[in-house]
């Protein structure tokens, strides 16, 4: 028994582009099954199909681990991706001073690390990477659990470098 799956949206397209502070992101991806003609040439079947397969449900692994923002959940042949964002993908060191009387310099890895006390903030370098890509295989499966294809989709996440340079132009005006 041969079947052909077809995929909604195609494997080749990124199933998501986003930049991090995108919100509320959602992707679908269902897989149907098309039966394959029966026998081959001379079977005498006149242009039958093999029996009827149909993907009863899909299953999802992943090569590296995927942000903790986003929940997978499978119902059926659809499989529903759900972000509520990106924030914190791509990380950020912020020098800064602790006292005023102190000219040694403290690092913090977000903002929320920075004391509103703190005098004067020196530095902020962001994570020197402007995209991550994430894979997720997704597994076609008909009623026994066989496997019937596998098809891999992308995330692209697009790092949003406003984001920090808002935060310490804030971060400057409020020391002021």
């Amino acid at each position: 028994m041969a079947a052909t799956i077809t995929w909604t949206p195609l494997p080749a397209e990124p199933l998501i582009v986003a930049q991090e502070d995108e919100t509320n992101l959602t992707a679908t991806v269902t897989a149907t099954a098309e039966a394959a003609p029966a026998g081959g040439t001379g079977s005498g079947t006149g242009g039958a199909t093999e029996p009827t397969i149909t993907v009863e449900s899909l299953t999802w692994a992943t090569p590296s681990p995927l942000p903790e923002q986003i929940t997978i959940a499978t119902s059926g042949a659809t499989l529903t991706l759900t972000v509520p964002n990106f924030i914190g993908l791509f990380p950020i060191e912020i020098d800064y001073l602790a006292t005023p009387f102190e000219s040694s310099l403290t690092t913090a890895t977000s903002w929320q690390g920075v004391p509103a006390s703190a005098p004067e903030v020196i530095a902020v370098r962001p994570d020197r990477s402007n995209v991550k890509n994430f894979t997720i295989e997704v597994t076609a499966r008909d009623g026994d659990g066989m496997a019937l294809d596998t098809a891999v989709f992308v995330l692209q996440v697009f790092a949003n470098y406003n984001l920090a340079r808002d935060a310490l132009v804030e971060a400057v005006n409020a020391r002021r």
